[in-house]
C-alpha cells in the first residue's frame, strides 16, 4: 500500500461508519430547513460574508465530501472554474482458479478541471478540460490468467507508473448550435458512453470487457493528440469525426512524434431507436490506423508483456454499442435501467481480439428509496485472433476465446461515497490458467 493512500483509507472508513446502511438514512428533509449560516472573513480589503445554505451544511446529504468550501466552490464556478476530484480504491483477488489465488489492493485518483472560457476570457462557446490522474497498486490480470484487466480503473492510465499524468488537455468550442469542434490531448476511454456499461470502471462494471470495445485495442490509442468535430441534431449528438495521432502518448505531450507514424481516423454515428416509448440508443463506430505495428506495446487496457508481432501496416476496427431503457425516471429521462449490448470486429493483425460480444442489464437501482444506487449483470465473449504471429500467441498462451460474467451493486452510502461489491467468473481462454472466480470491493469517494 502506498503511504500517501493511508489517509484515504482511514477517511473512507470514517465516512462509511458515519452513515447507516439504510434507505431511510437518505432523508434530507431536515437538512433542507437549516437555512443559511453566514461565515465572516477578514482581510486587508475589509470583511465579507459567505452564505452556506440548505443541504450544503449536512455531511450525509451534500453531493461532495468537502461541500461548497464556504461558498468558494460556487463562486469559482460562477467565475468559470469547476473542479471534480475523486479517489477510487479496490480490493480484489482470485478466490478460486486462475493462475494463483491472491488478493491485491489498488487505487486511482482523478482530478478534472473545467474552464469556461466564455466566463473567464469572454470567448463565448469555448471551454478547456484538463484531467490529471494516477494509479497505484498491482493489476490483478496476471493472477487471474486474463489479458484484459479485471478492474480497468485500477490499471489505467498505465500500469508501469504511479506518477500523476495529464491524460486530457483539450478545447471544445461551438461553431453553431449543431457543430462543436474539439482539439488537444484526448482520452478515448469516454468515447463509448453506453448508459448501462461505461463509467471508466469507477461507477459501473469493473471488467474491461464490459466497459469498452475491446477489439479497438491497440488500434485506437488510449490518450493522444487529435482534433475533430461533433455534429448534433435538435441538440442531440448525431455524428462524430476525429483525426488523432496513431501512437499512444499517455505519458507525454505527444508533440515530439505527432503523426510521425501515421494517423487514426475515427468516426461514429448515433441512431436513436425508441421502443414502446422508451429511449433506445445505438452507436455505429469505426477506426482506421495507418501506423506500421511491430509489437503489442504495454497499454493500461491490455495487461501483457511487450511481445513482437508480424509487421503490419495499418489496422481497422468496427463496432456497435446499444442500450434500450426498460424504465426511465419521470424526473430525468437519462436515469433508469435497461439492457445493453456491444459487438465488434477487427482485422486481427495487431489486436489479440478478432471480434467480441457483450450484453447485460443494468443502470439505476429498481429498489424504492435507493435511486442513487447502480446495478449490473453482464456477459462477454472475446474471440482471439490467430494472425498476430507465433511469438505473441505463445507468450500469451491464447486458445480460442475468453468468456465471463460479472455482477455488481453500487451502494451509495452517501451521495459522495459509494461502495460496490463485485463478482466475476471468467474462462480466461489461455493454456496458462483455469476458470477464475474473482471477487472484489470498490470504494469511491467524491471530494
Amino acid at each position: 500500500m502506498r503511504p500517501a493512500s493511508h489517509w484515504l483509507t482511514i477517511l473512507t472508513l470514517v465516512v462509511a461508519c458515519w452513515q447507516p446502511f439504510t434507505a431511510e438514512a437518505f432523508d434530507c428533509d431536515d437538512c433542507a430547513n437549516i437555512g443559511c449560516t453566514d461565515h465572516w472573513f477578514a482581510s486587508d480589503a475589509g470583511s465579507y460574508s459567505s452564505g452556506v445554505c440548505g443541504t450544503a451544511g449536512c455531511l450525509h446529504c451534500r453531493e461532495t465530501l468537502t461541500g461548497d468550501w464556504f461558498g468558494y466552490r460556487t463562486c469559482l464556478a460562477e467565475s468559470g472554474l469547476t473542479l471534480e476530484a475523486d479517489s477510487t480504491q479496490f480490493y480484489q483477488g482470485v478466490a478460486h482458479g486462475g493462475r494463483r489465488e491472491r488478493f491485491y489492493y489498488a487505487g486511482h485518483d482523478d482530478l478534472l478541471f473545467g474552464f469556461d472560457l466564455g466566463k473567464m476570457l469572454d470567448v463565448q462557446g469555448w471551454s478547456l478540460t484538463v484531467r490529471a490522474e494516477h494509479r497505484w497498486g498491482e493489476p490483478l490480470a496476471r493472477d487471474a490468467g486474463v489479458i484484459l484487466p479485471t478492474a480497468l480503473h485500477a490499471a489505467t492510465p498505465t500500469p508501469e507508473s504511479d506518477r500523476l499524468i495529464l491524460t486530457n488537455v483539450f478545447f471544445t468550442g461551438a461553431v453553431d448550435e449543431n457543430v462543436t469542434l474539439l482539439f488537444g490531448k484526448i482520452d478515448t476511454l469516454d468515447g463509448d458512453r453506453n448508459p448501462f456499461a461505461s463509467g471508466r470502471g469507477k461507477t459501473q462494471f469493473f471488467n474491461t470487457s464490459l466497459l469498452v470495445p475491446v477489439n479497438g485495442l491497440p488500434t485506437v490509442p488510449l490518450a493522444t493528440l487529435g482534433a475533430g468535430a461533433i455534429f448534433s441534431v435538435d441538440g442531440m449528438p448525431f455524428a462524430q469525426l476525429m483525426v488523432m495521432n496513431s501512437s499512444d502518448t499517455v505519458t507525454t505531450s505527444g508533440f515530439e512524434d505527432l503523426f510521425d507514424n501515421g494517423a487514426v481516423i475515427l468516426g461514429s454515428v448515433n441512431l436513436p431507436v425508441p421502443i414502446a416509448g422508451k429511449l433506445g440508443i445505438h452507436t455505429l463506430s469505426g477506426a482506421w490506423n495507418t501506423k506500421t505495428f511491430t509489437s503489442l506495446d504495454q497499454d493500461g487496457r491490455i495487461i501483457i508483456p511487450n511481445v513482437p508481432l508480424i509487421q503490419t501496416a495499418g489496422s481497422w476496427v468496427v463496432w456497435w454499442s446499444g442500450a434500450q431503457y426498460l424504465y426511465q425516471d419521470p424526473s430525468d429521462p437519462m436515469k433508469g435501467w435497461g439492457v445493453f449490448g456491444r459487438a465488434g470486429a477487427s482485422d486481427g493483425a495487431v489486436n489479440p481480439i478478432r471480434y467480441f460480444f457483450n450484453a447485460g442489464i443494468g443502470g439505476q437501482s429498481p429498489f424504492v428509496g435507493r435511486e442513487r444506487d447502480l446495478f449490473g449483470i453482464g456477459w462477454f465473449y472475446n474471440r482471439f485472433s490467430n494472425q498476430i504471429g507465433p511469438a505473441a500467441t505463445a507468450a500469451l498462451g491464447l486458445e480460442a476465446a475468453a468468456t465471463g460474467v460479472e455482477i455488481y451493486y453500487n451502494y451509495a452510502v452517501t451521495p459522495y461515497f459509494k461502495v460496490t461489491p463485485d463478482l466475476q467468473i471468467i474462462e480466461p481462454g489461455t493454456n496458462q490458467a483455469n476458470t477464475a472466480t474473482v471477487v472484489g470491493i470498490r470504494a469511491e469517494l467524491d471530494f
